[in-house]
């Protein structure tokens, strides 16, 4: 598929508490990785197998349409310029051009461009390091993305009650059976695209949840007043 400016699959991301995980061409999630005590030599690399919390990352857009990314300290990712290379360092407290990056998709994956015109790409120095470096992208420029969480958010229905209503007061309620089936069928219609949280392989719609409770109604034969 063309590479096309567009946020695909990272917009279901952007804000949210839960994060991002970025997935290099080797397996690997980009991490925060520190060569110091201090934190103060820490470098950007798509170095973990499984993800952790360095591996979250809170996206948000800027103003003209690009994105930042922050590490779970609040440090805003970066491309820092050192030794003739062009990390991607998560070094700033507050954002200046150098933590914008532009969003491309491709298929299922994104591409990032920093503000020196570049693609952020994985480069084997000894180490795994996601640079900006590359004017032409190929496949360690494309990232899969995933939810940032470690653990991730799901639901549980832990207690279904039923209770009987008396026809007085039925009315003021929710009405007769076929009312409430009535109610949900529409609820499903008009809400299939909300998101309520986040599965393995996405994330769960108040259409599913909804259902869900669709089938308990039906399942129930007898109803008294």
């Amino acid at each position: 598929m063309p590479i096309i400016n567009s946020f695909g699959p990272l917009e279901m991301y952007i804000d949210k508490e839960e994060g991002v995980a970025l997935q290099a061409d080797n397996g690997k999630y980009w991490s925060c990785i520190s060569y110091d005590s201090e934190d103060h030599k820490m470098y950007i690399e798509a170095a973990k197998e499984h993800k952790d919390s360095w591996c979250k990352f809170h996206v948000s857009k800027t103003s003209d349409g690009k994105i930042s990314l922050q590490d779970k300290r609040g440090m805003y990712l970066s491309r820092y310029y050192e030794d003739d290379i062009q990390y991607i360092k998560p070094v700033k407290s507050s954002p200046d051009e150098c933590c914008e990056f532009s969003v491309f998709t491709d298929d299922t994956k994104i591409l990032l461009k920093a503000d020196n015109g570049m693609y952020l790409s994985r480069m084997y120095r000894k180490h795994q390091n996601i640079e900006a470096a590359k004017d032409g992208p190929d496949e360690c420029c494309k990232f899969a993305v995933s939810i940032g969480d470690v653990i991730e958010p799901s639901f549980q229905i832990l207690n279904v009650e039923v209770r009987l209503l008396k026809a007085s007061n039925s009315a003021h309620c929710c009405g007769s059976p076929k009312a409430i089936l009535t109610k949900l069928a529409l609820l499903r219609a008009t809400h299939s695209n909300c998101l309520l949280g986040s599965q393995e392989d996405g994330v769960y719609h108040l259409d599913q949840f909804l259902g869900f409770l669709f089938n308990i109604i039906l399942s129930i034969q007898t109803f008294r007043f």
